[in-house]
Formats: structure tokens, C-alpha cells, sequence
């Protein structure tokens, strides 16, 4: 559904900015002009189809190249402006980003979150193809190139989109990984549990708490760093059919597995039922809240999850 109405928002998009700014052109590979192409990837739960209630979209804009618009055929040349491509598809960018988040009176579509692109907030709302590929090449961190693991294009041009998936995927898997990675990993988990968590016995955090979902979702990525250039089967975008794999591929021990795949869906599944009796995006809740049954067995799962999650990447607390 989401990917229907991402694709929706984004023709509505192009058609509304190209009656005023016509369609974006650059040169081809003879030389030629041809129409610049744009995809939508998705990041994140989108990028992994594991949405639940209330998820935001995670979501990166690219296009193919520099250049300019030019008029439409029919485009009545005094309503038309002409624009480079990157402010082009900075426009619909914008319009598409609009069209799902403003509110009105039956509520709005997504929340959508673009912080993901390269330099994030600092950074353009798009990227050209070559803009992508000299930050993923020069600039990128760790956390960064962990985040592409779950890249995934699902809107736009089909062909260009396919294009930066395989783009994405030599990022990831071509380059060796950093000696102090699982240290690298680590550090960034314990600051987003300890800044964005803020755990206390009244308060817990699902996603980013000790032995929350994150830590499977990094455990299993540290291990699609490690073991996904050598197996193009451990690569899935997919925490759980990713944690599968590595099972079958003799990397993960079967009560390792079986721990984490049964914690990781438990805590899913207390997630969406915190996020429909409250219809919000929750992730904090008060433990005492939930029946004395449920109160055990999310203390026995988080911190079975989080001893897994250290010895995986080699580390104590």
C-alpha cells in the first residue's frame, strides 16, 4: 500500500511541477538528449516491507543527471520556466513530500523521513547518481553503509531504481570491512539507547532499548557486513528471513536462532498491539502495564536478546 501511494503521490507530483517547468533533460551516452530519470528508494522498514501500524516512510530521492528542463511538447512557452534538473526534482521531491504528510481533515497518508540521503539534514533533498556515488565512495560511515542494507527502490523509474539497488548493493559488499566495525556498531547502539531510549524502570523503549529490536536487526546486520560478500543468500533486506539464513548457512547456532527469531516477533508483535490501543507510532510503554505473565517473559526476552546480540559481534558489556 505504500509503495502504491508513493507511486501515486509522485506522478501527481510530476505533472503538477512540469506544467510549469517542463520535463528534465541531460546529455546520453552518444551525446543525445534524453529525458533524466528519477526513482524513490526505501530505507528502513520500508525498505525491508516489515511496516507495522503507524510507521514512517524512510525514503532517499535520486535522479540520473545534471542538465536542464525544457518545454513540454504544446508547453505554451511564456508559462514556462526554466530550471535545472536538480531543482526540478527538488520540486517534486517537495510536492511528493507534501502530498503525504499535510493534514487535513480525514488525517494525513505518512509521515515521511528522508534523513537517511547522504549528510543527512545537512545535506540536498536529492542527489544525482554521480553526487550518491562520490559520497557513498569518500564520505560515507559505517552506520551508513549498514542503513543500505535494507535499500530497496520503490517508486519512479523501474530501470534507474534497479540500476542504484546493484549501485547500493557493491557499496555494501565490495569494500572490506573495518577491523573495529563491531566496536563501531556498538557505540552507535549504546548512544541511540541511551539518547533516544532513556530507560528507566518505569519506561521502556521496544525499538532502541537494551535487548530491543534494534539489537537484532544490528546483530543481523553486522553479520550481512561480515558474511554477505561471500553468500549472496545472507543479504536479505528482511530481519527474519536474514536471521533464517544465516541459520542455514551454519553461522547462527540453532538456539541462537530460534532465541532471537522468537524475541524479535515477540517484540513486534507487543509493538503493534501498543500502537493500535493507542494509535500512535509508540515505542515507550510502562512495563508494570502489561500482565505479570507478559512482564517476565519481555524481561527474559530483551536480555536473552542483547547476550546473543554481544556475542555476535564479539564484545561484552
Amino acid at each position: 500500500l505504500a509503495e502504491i501511494l508513493l507511486s501515486f503521490a509522485l506522478a501527481l507530483a510530476r505533472r503538477e511541477t512540469g506544467k510549469r517547468f517542463g520535463v528534465p533533460m541531460m546529455a546520453g551516452e552518444g551525446g543525445e538528449d534524453v529525458e533524466a530519470r528519477f526513482c524513490v528508494l526505501g530505507m528502513g522498514k520500508l525498505g525491508a516491507e516489515e511496516l507495522s501500524y503507524h510507521s514512517d516512510l524512510d525514503i532517499i530521492f535520486l535522479y540520473s543527471g545534471a542538465g536542464e528542463t525544457a518545454p513540454l511538447p504544446g508547453q505554451d512557452p511564456a508559462g514556462f520556466r526554466k530550471v535545472s534538473n536538480h531543482e526540478f526534482f527538488a520540486k517534486v521531491a517537495q510536492r511528493l513530500i507534501s502530498i503525504l504528510t499535510t493534514v487535513t481533515r480525514e488525517g494525513y497518508v505518512y509521515h515521511l523521513d528522508t534523513r537517511l540521503r547522504p549528510s543527512g539534514n545537512a545535506g540536498p533533498l536529492v542527489s544525482s547518481l554521480a553526487a550518491f556515488e562520490r559520497y557513498h565512495e569518500q564520505s560515507a560511515k559505517l552506520w551508513e553503509r549498514q542503513a543500505l542494507l535494507r535499500c530497496r527502490f520503490v517508486a519512479g523509474d523501474r530501470e534507474f531504481g534497479k540500476q542504484m539497488e546493484e549501485i547500493v548493493s557493491r557499496f555494501i559488499f565490495d569494500r572490506p570491512l573495518p577491523p573495529d566495525a563491531p566496536v563501531e556498531i556498538h557505540r552507535l547502539r549504546k548512544r541511540m539507547e541511551r539518547e533516544l531510549g532513556k530507560e528507566r524502570p518505569d519506561r521502556r523503549n521496544l525499538k532502541v532499548g537494551r535487548g530491543g529490536i534494534v539489537d537484532v536487526e544490528f546483530a543481523v546486520q553486522y553479520l550481512q557486513l561480515v558474511h554477505g560478500p561471500e553468500n549472496r543468500s545472507l543479504r536479505s533486506r528482511s530481519t527474519l528471513k536474514a536471521l533464517y539464513e544465516h541459520y542455514r548457512a551454519n553461522v547462527l547456532s540453532r538456539d541462537d536462532f530460534a532465541a532471537m527469531d522468537e524475541g524479535y516477533r515477540f517484540l513486534r508483535a507487543l509493538e503493534i498491539s501498543l500502537r493500535l490501543s493507542h494509535d500512535d507510532s509508540i515505542e515507550q510503554f510502562d512495563p508494570s502495564r502489561l500482565p505479570p505473565d507478559q512482564q517476565d517473559r519481555y524481561r527474559r526476552e530483551t536480555e536473552t536478546i542483547r547476550r546473543i546480540y554481544l556475542k555476535i559481534l564479539g564484545l561484552t558489556e
